[in-house]
């Protein structure tokens, strides 16, 4: 029983973190400066990691933040996340500080990814499908009206009182 609590909790959380995560993906963007305002990620250039390290420790891979200015030398970011080259991700609270463009190799813009949210919505539908049926919430809705077993409906009715 409680192995069963277990699974149906976590297809709840897969389900609800799924949605979060899953229906962007980073891309490439064109040479010019990306617009102020939007999410992107840094990959670091080893120059970058080097010079940053004092700020992100070392080995650092890549940068994920918002651009909240930019100008020919210099992005200033509130950066999200920070991902090192051993595989470990630090979350930020956005937190601002700039970036010399000389730092930074590929610098990729969040995008809406067709193929990811057709993967979560199926998961998720998975999960809701899951949870109807291990609560047993699919019912047969067949049966004719003039059903003898039915019974007619309850009235209830109060005399009134009589007048004097």
């Amino acid at each position: 029983m409680m192995d069963r609590r277990i699974r149906l909790r976590g297809m709840w959380m897969t389900a609800a973190f799924l949605p979060a995560v899953a229906c962007y993906e980073y891309a490439p963007l064109p040479a010019a400066a990306p617009p102020i305002g939007e999410t992107v990620a840094f990959d670091i250039t080893d120059q970058g990691r080097v010079a940053l390290a004092d700020r992100f420790g070392p080995g650092i891979a890549r940068i994920e933040g918002k651009i909240a200015r930019a100008d020919t030398s210099v992005y200033i970011v509130n950066v999200f996340s920070v991902a090192h080259l051993n595989g470990d991700k630090a979350m930020w609270s956005g937190e601002t500080t700039s970036l010399q463009r000389s730092y930074l190799g590929t610098v990729s813009g969040r995008q809406f990814s067709r193929s990811r949210t057709a993967i979560v919505a199926v998961a998720v539908a998975g999960v809701v499908a899951a949870f109807i049926v291990s609560r047993n919430l699919s019912g047969s809705f067949a049966g004719s009206p003039s059903d003898p077993t039915q019974h007619p409906p309850v009235s209830t009715r109060i005399p009134a009182a009589p007048r004097p």
